[in-house]
């Protein structure tokens, strides 16, 4: 694989490339990575600490990844420390956000470095992330054009996206600019058979009670005569050849209530429409200074079905075409209205200015942004039936009220309206040095500053009543981080312990609307011998609650489906959601250890193990789900009717008392050419002088098992703590699994390759406490597969000029169509469990082709 390189915890050793070969369209040579003690290779990041893993281009192209973000997905088992996403670095700076990496082709890396967590550190992040260091070639020029579409194999959830990239890198200039269209159809909750029933007593094409003020609940004497009992409820029949209905035709629904399907009018997953534009810019100013501008700005648009309009009518006995002695009560939905629509546009635009420098001896970076944030929901409510009323009273021409109304009549749509908008301002300074010298080695030092200024302003109108508000918050930072060497094998102190490092960092926060928030961290790296390594931390911190929890605008949104927990049936409920400015601080407290050892010399095998505990108090939830634990808890956030049915829910954030978990995180990875795994030396194999994917064979695999030991949530003070793996839930998908399993693997070689994702988590149970028992929560595995072949790579087509940059991949998610199966205490599936609500798209194909010119 020539230049896989596995280093694990060495210092004083640098590396070196020799010069590339320059060309117009440089899609990539190989390059032999060469060890040189003393010289630094070019982007190298900061410190003396070598990478764990080098990559260069044909091992990155044997990924098959088209983008940064694909690559890093494939790269996680290696990337990602206990779960924790990785900092980015570009050519060994900071950037001032991911919208600097994200579009660039993977053709114009030249290497990629992963170092182990504490080297976070020197760049003013906290010590529990690993760093990936991107260094890209000095001269590349290629425009890529990338097609995508996608489609379940039940039918519908059809998607496309299309993405045209131009990237251009001369010496330390780079211009790039990225331009993408998404669209993603609905997926209705008919077209995965899933039965939306209506909400008694409406009906499509109606039911007929007495009016809820009658004395007696008898809908006409005539009618109970005909039928030979007592009628309080009948369902409307279907009119016959535009004849008037008569007192007879209601005999055959007499206490029968029509209840047809609902699920044509509601959306199981949105349509959405997304476009966005994003341009990079960087280079050298003057001296040691290089700076990069990044704009960017997306506009996203979504819109969902939310079930039909309802309407309760009251028939007088004059109607002409009603047959009963007395007034009636018409419950209807309003289908020929067409359904209740939900539209939600939203606007990001991002301005981000990086600079980096080095004065005297220390390393400095500055990072600031800007953005602005628009959102706008429409959420229809229902329809004004009041001129439908006044006919049915006299005032106007005869209306058939047991058929389809005029469309004409119907126009007059009840919507609430939300908007919000948000400005932030940020900048960050860091700067790391040596500031002494210890005989374990040099001591480093990081120091932060930084600010943030916001604006929110959010509006909510409905019924004819508005409600605004705003919220402004300013924030100052100052941190300083201390990596201290305390023994060293190499230097000679205290050799027998090994080489034991201790690093600290501390944090101070003043916000305006929070006070001063603190944190603190201190941990402790220990390499007894070579290849085993250990790394243990403990912090506290306290973390504000974000602008949007506090201030976002107050959405209602009708015809929800939920599961009432307490009657253990499925209902549809009113959802109030939006901001809560009651929600306070939240304060952590986290200890780790992390367990790594290579038990083989010259081997790409790890072996890691990570144990966490956390305790969390005043953790921050919003409600979706009414358990009995959760409504007793907060009985004002539910609404039920007289009979006791819940009809609103109200999931804004609140803060629960308290949140205790402890969990081990184990398994290995490899990650090495497929030579190798024959006899061959992972770190020694030639390059193919083919270029990237040609005759480069690797072979990647990783198994990772999570085991929750305790998850316990206090809700509020004074009440019983909710065991989240005995019966407790919190969520809709039930409890926290105890066992969790992630499996990848990755075989690639001759420009073609074979990705397996397979993900399985243990059974579940909540506690119902209804007359219907518990809720049970199958085990679940899922299996994901991604084909992808380099087409120039691949025999007689490596020559072909149309083949050139040409990748096709295809992929197929949750390969088994595999969803939970969830069941009461009698066996069955409630409605709100059905597997259509729990996955909506199932399998899903998708081919992708990509072309880069």
């Amino acid at each position: 694989m020539g230049a896989f390189v596995l280093l694990a915890g060495s210092r004083g050793t640098a590396q070196t490339l020799p010069p590339t070969a320059t060309a117009t369209k440089d899609h990539g040579p190989s390059i032999e990575l060469v060890v040189v003690p003393g010289r630094r290779l070019r982007g190298a990041a900061l410190g003396d600490i070598a990478p764990l893993f080098v990559l260069d281009p044909a091992d990155i192209q044997s990924f098959g990844a088209g983008s940064i973000p694909d690559l890093l997905d494939a790269l996680k088992a290696q990337t990602e420390a206990n779960g924790a996403k990785p900092v980015i670095l570009l050519n060994g700076r900071r950037v001032s956000g991911r919208g600097v990496i994200k579009d660039l082709p993977t053709e114009a890396i030249e290497r990629l470095e992963i170092l182990p967590e504490r080297e976070a550190l020197r760049y003013g992040y906290g010590a529990g992330q690993r760093v990936v260091n991107i260094v890209l070639r000095e001269h590349f020029r290629a425009l890529t054009s990338d097609f995508e579409g996608e489609g379940a194999t039940q039918g519908g959830a059809g998607a496309s996206k299309d993405d045209l990239n131009f990237t251009l890198l001369e010496n330390e200039l780079r211009y790039s600019l990225d331009l993408k269209y998404e669209h993603d159809d609905p997926i209705l909750a008919s077209e995965r058979h899933v039965l939306v029933a209506p909400v008694s007593p409406f009906d499509i094409v109606g039911n007929i009670t007495a009016p809820p003020q009658a004395a007696d609940p008898e809908i006409d004497a005539r009618l109970s005569a005909l039928a030979g009992v007592p009628v309080t409820l009948a369902g409307v029949p279907k009119a016959q050849n535009g004849q008037a209905l008569m007192l007879a035709d209601f005999v055959g629904l007499a206490n029968a209530a029509n209840a047809g399907d609902l699920s044509p009018y509601l959306s199981l997953r949105p349509s959405t429409e997304k476009m966005s534009a994003n341009a990079v810019i960087s280079g050298s100013l003057f001296g040691s200074v290089t700076g990069s501008l990044n704009a960017a700005l997306d506009d996203t648009r979504r819109r969902s079905d939310q079930g039909l309009a309802t309407g309760a009518l009251l028939i007088p006995p004059s109607d002409p075409f009603s047959p009963f002695a007395a007034p009636v009560e018409l419950y209807r939905y309003l289908a020929e209205a067409g359904p209740l629509a939900s539209t939600q546009e939203s606007i990001h635009g991002h301005l981000g200015l990086s600079l980096d420098g080095v004065l005297s001896d220390w390393v400095w970076s500055m990072t600031a942004g800007v953005d602005h944030d628009v959102a706008d929901t429409s959420t229809q409510t229902g329809i004004d039936v009041s001129h439908i009323r006044s006919l049915l009273d006299g005032g106007g021409p005869a209306l058939d009220p047991f058929t389809p109304f005029p469309a004409g009549l119907l126009t007059g749509r009840m919507t609430d309206r939300a908007r919000s908008i948000s400005d932030t301002a940020s900048v960050s300074l860091v700067a790391n040095g040596d500031i002494a010298e210890l005989p374990a080695g040099r001591v480093s030092a990081t120091v932060r500053l930084g600010g943030d200024v916001a604006r929110t302003a959010s509006r909510f109108s409905a019924n004819g009543t508005t409600d605004a508000g705003a919220l402004s918050r300013n924030e100052g930072d100052a941190g300083l981080t201390l990596d201290v060497p305390l023994t060293s094998k190499e230097n000679g102190v205290l050799p027998m312990i090994g080489s034991l490092s201790s690093n600290l960092d501390l944090d101070v926060r003043r916000i305006s609307d929070f006070g001063t928030l603190k944190n603190a961290t201190i941990g402790l790296a220990w390499a007894p011998i070579e290849r085993i390594g250990f790394v243990a931390s403990l912090a506290t911190s306290e973390d504000a609650p974000q602008m949007a929890i506090l201030e976002n605008p107050t959405v209602i949104t009708p015809n929800v489906t939920a599961f009432d927990f307490l009657q253990g049936r499925t209902v549809e409920v009113t959802e109030v959601a939006g901001g809560n400015r009651n929600v306070v601080a939240t304060r952590n407290h986290v200890s780790s250890a992390t367990l790594t050892v290579i038990p083989f010399a010259q081997s790409a095998l790890n072996l890691i193990a990570t144990y966490s505990h956390s305790n969390v108090s005043n953790p921050i939830e919003s409600l979706p789900v009414p358990t009995a634990a959760i409504e007793a808890a907060f009985p004002d956030r539910f609404v039920r009717n007289g009979a006791g049915q819940l009809v609103t829910i109200d999931t804004r954030s609140v803060n629960f008392a308290g949140q205790r978990t402890d969990q081990l995180r184990w398994g290995l990875s490899y990650f090495a050419p497929l030579s190798s795994l024959i006899g061959g030396n992972p770190a020694a194999t030639p390059v193919s002088a083919n270029g990237p994917g040609k005759d480069h064979e690797v072979v990647q695999f990783s198994i990772f098992h999570t085991w929750v030991f305790t998850d316990r949530m206090l809700i509020r003070q004074g009440l019983p703590a909710v065991d989240l793996l005995n019966g407790g839930s919190a969520q809709v998908a039930g409890g926290q699994p105890a066992h969790q399993v992630e499996f990848h693997a990755l075989v690639s070689g001759r420009g073609m390759g074979e990705e397996l994702d397979v993900k399985w988590q243990s059974a579940t149970w909540t506690n119902n406490g209804s007359a219907i028992g518990n809720l049970f929560y199958s085990s679940l595995a899922t299996a994901d597969l991604r084909l992808f072949a380099n087409v120039d790579a691949i025999g007689a087509f490596g020559q072909a000029p149309w083949a050139h940059g040409m990748r096709i991949t295809l992929t197929v998610d949750n390969i088994f169509d595999a969803r939970q199966r969830v069941h009461n205490g009698l066996g069955e599936t409630p409605e709100a469990f059905q597997a259509g609500y729990i996955d909506p798209v199932g399998r899903l194909v998708r081919l992708d082709l990509r072309k880069a010119f």
